[in-house]
């Protein structure tokens, strides 16, 4: 896991969602990649368990894609 990651700082939306407890998009990625390496023995293990977590991510975007459609006019 990253302990103290360093880089770019966060904008005042993102540090206030995370604040209010609010899931913010660098903390689901960060959440995935912890998670895959947890899951993970190789580096084959970890791009399998990170493809399996994009994917679920892109039909859960999609599912509310869709939804957001059927709704609108």
């Amino acid at each position: 896991m990253i302990e103290n990651p360093g880089g770019r700082a966060k904008n005042y939306a993102e540090w206030q969602a995370e604040q209010n407890g609010k899931p913010t998009h660098r903390g689901t990625i960060r959440a995935d990649i912890d998670r895959a390496i947890l899951a993970s023995t190789t580096e084959r293990d970890f791009l399998q368990v990170m493809a399996g977590s994009i994917t679920a991510d892109m039909n859960r975007l999609f599912a509310a894609q869709e939804k957001a459609q059927k709704y609108s006019f």
